[in-house]
């Protein structure tokens, strides 16, 4: 499969890449729920599985893996402003208890799709709906 965790995180944090793994996995019959249902962590993350499975790591509850971003990059939290970073913390505690599937937008004709989502809310300018230029949404 791969050659370490970095390299499988590498591939996971690009959405697309994500959807293609999980979606080859489940053609193989790899069900990330039961998966985690006979590991005992109904609540772990895809990723943790995954290295569970391929290089015997822990496995982290998405609680867990939460509660360690907020600590281990206190200082990326720390740059954005107040109102952000709220939105950054329920966005976080989303997660936790729901997992990420819930962050998927639906693509439609005309709608906006995950991958442009990222690219919209990551932008260092915006611009609104009365056609001036401010700054995007996390800056």
């Amino acid at each position: 499969m791969l050659a370490g965790q970095e390299e499988l995180r590498a591939h996971l944090a690009d959405a697309c890449e994500r959807a293609e793994i999980i979606q080859q996995l489940a053609e193989g019959g790899i069900d990330f729920q039961q998966v985690a249902l006979q590991a005992g962590k109904p609540d772990a993350d895809p990723f943790d599985l995954l290295c569970h499975l391929e290089f015997n790591a822990p496995i982290l509850t998405r609680r867990q893996r939460a509660n360690r971003m907020k600590k281990d990059k206190a200082p990326f939290f720390a740059r954005f402003a107040p109102e952000a970073r709220g939105i950054l913390n329920i966005l976080l505690e989303k997660y936790a208890a729901d997992g990420e599937l819930q962050f998927i937008l639906p693509a439609h004709a005309g709608g906006i799709t995950g991958h442009e989502f990222l690219a919209f809310i990551n932008q260092e300018q915006s611009t609104l709906s009365n056609g001036k230029k401010g700054p995007g949404l996390f800056r």
